[in-house]
């Protein structure tokens, strides 16, 4: 029994290796996607760079998730949908964020922990999150917590969000919020 149970899950971490080097669907290459992605943002086409990584976001891919939670803070970038008022734009960013941080990427990591320290993330329920990010537990750990108590949809229920949100009728497309000079677009951490 343990030989078979050692058997099946080796094939498993093989298949897993190759169905997480292929391309997903028709989706094409995910470094191409990336790379254009960061230059249709660098050109100001928010909605182009939104439409490249967003559907790699949502069939699970955990470094398109920290991409867009970056774009919603440094580059002011406000998903379909949403008209960038700066709750939505709080909210979007600490979902994605939370979402793009399962892998513990360093500099998502850093981006999660800087937007979790504020005063808002503990009125909206957050101080949980807080607590286990500062333990030695896995982020994946912290991630599914954050879920269970309601911190954060699971990121199924987010992308069907964005989809109703998307398809309302007049539902602005992404877009880039201007930064203004010294206007910080989301609260501070503390």
């Amino acid at each position: 029994m343990k030989l078979a149970m050692t058997a099946l899950t080796a094939a498993f971490i093989v298949v897993t290796a190759v169905a997480c080097t292929q391309p997903l669907g028709d989706l094409g290459d995910w470094e191409a996607a990336k790379t254009e992605a960061a230059t249709t943002i660098d050109s100001g086409n928010c909605a182009g760079a939104w439409n490249l990584v967003w559907p790699w976001a949502r069939r699970g891919n955990i470094e398109a998730r920290a991409i867009l939670a970056t774009g919603v803070v440094a580059a002011g970038l406000i998903p379909p949908g949403s008209y960038g008022d700066a709750i939505s734009q709080f909210r979007h960013s600490v979902i994605l964020a939370v979402h793009g941080a399962a892998d513990g990427d360093r500099a998502t990591m850093e981006l999660l922990n800087a937007l979790i320290r504020t005063d808002l993330v503990s009125d909206m329920g957050g101080d949980r999150l807080k607590r286990c990010l500062d333990t030695d537990k896995p982020p994946r750990t912290c991630i599914a917590t954050a879920i269970k108590d309601g911190f954060v949809p699971n990121f199924e229920d987010y992308s069907r969000e964005i989809d109703a949100n998307t398809s309302a009728p007049g539902a602005p497309a992404a877009s880039c919020r201007p930064a203004e000079e010294g206007q910080q677009p989301l609260p501070q951490p503390q």
